[in-house]
C-alpha cells in the first residue's frame, strides 16, 4: 500500500462520504415534502369540516332517455 498515491487511497472515503451526504439531503427534502402535504391535507379537512353540507354533496346520475347501441 506503500506505493499507491494519497489521492488514491483518499478516494473511497470520499465517494463514501458524498453518496452519504447525497442520502441525507434526499431523505431531508423527503420529510418535508412530506410534512407540506400534511399540513395541506389538515387544512383541506378542516375547510370542509366548517363548510356548508351542500357545497360537496354529489350529482344524482341523470336518467338516459336513448337506448345504447353496442357494437357487436
Amino acid at each position: 500500500m506503500d506505493g499507491k498515491h494519497p489521492e488514491v487511497r483518499m478516494a473511497w472515503p470520499t465517494t463514501l462520504t458524498m453518496l452519504c451526504l447525497s442520502a441525507v439531503t434526499f431523505y431531508v427534502r423527503f420529510l418535508i415534502a412530506l410534512c407540506k402535504e400534511y399540513r395541506l391535507q389538515r387544512i383541506s379537512y378542516w375547510v370542509r369540516l366548517h363548510s356548508p353540507s351542500n357545497l360537496y354533496t354529489l350529482a344524482e346520475p341523470q336518467p338516459q332517455t336513448k337506448p345504447v347501441v353496442r357494437a357487436a
